[in-house]
């Protein structure tokens, strides 16, 4: 699959200083061009890859400023970590599935990532699942839900990292991750009831998959 090979030489290049910025343009257009491969990648790793890639677009500074463009790298980053779960990382009933932690972390963790690094295009992205209400209510409005929706999200999954990696029969090697979850997580978890957020944030991100897996998978709308 030319996805899978792609991202897999892509982080390669990446871990040896010499991704460039062509590459990682050619990257995006090769996905859209290819998409239909990402539903059926055979382990969680080209997932993780992608979801990695994405997130680096989105984290360098000045690499895309448009914000059509962002919201494009922000939404597929965000679906194909969630698919990668959705396969890998989740029961049918979606329970996580014992023994995966390693999966459940290293896709997560970029889940995270790509939430951070673009909080107002995931906030657009909250906005296209918003229940409908009285104009009046309006858009200021909207954006602080959506606000805070986001927010329980980033704690949901950095509470769940912080949780798998303290049961991780391999500590030491998930150390990073760890210790960025534990950070996120001190600094999201400052007001209100967690355990209602925690709860909240994983409703959203549900609801959010799912108004996205019906966007990308059946009307074949990867662009905004």
């Amino acid at each position: 699959m030319v996805i899978e090979q792609t991202s897999e030489q892509l982080m390669k290049n990446l871990m040896d200083d010499t991704l460039t910025y062509e590459e990682l343009r050619n990257f995006y257009h090769l996905v859209i061009n290819n998409f239909d491969e990402i539903i059926n990648f055979n382990s969680h790793k080209p997932y993780k890859n992608v979801g990695n890639l994405f997130t680096l677009m989105l984290e360098i500074d000045n690499f895309e400023n448009d914000p059509d463009n962002r919201q494009s790298f922000a939404s597929l980053g965000y679906y194909v970590l969630c698919k990668g779960m959705e396969k890998f990382g989740l029961e049918e009933n979606g329970n996580f599935k014992i023994g995966k932690y390693s999966v459940q972390i290293e896709l997560l963790s970029p889940r995270i990532s790509i939430m951070l690094a673009s909080k107002i295009s995931m906030q657009y992205c909250l906005s296209e699942i918003s229940d409908k209400v009285d104009e009046y209510f309006t858009f200021a409005n909207h954006l602080r839900k959506e606000s805070f929706d986001l927010e329980d999200m980033i704690l949901c999954d950095s509470y769940t990292v912080k949780y798998l990696c303290s049961i991780d029969m391999n500590p030491v090697f998930y150390f990073g991750a760890n210790k960025h979850s534990l950070e996120i997580y001190q600094k999201y978890s400052t007001y209100g009831d967690l355990e209602k957020r925690i709860e909240n944030g994983r409703n959203t991100q549900i609801k959010l998959f799912n108004h996205l897996k019906n966007k990308i998978e059946l009307q074949k709308n990867l662009k905004y």
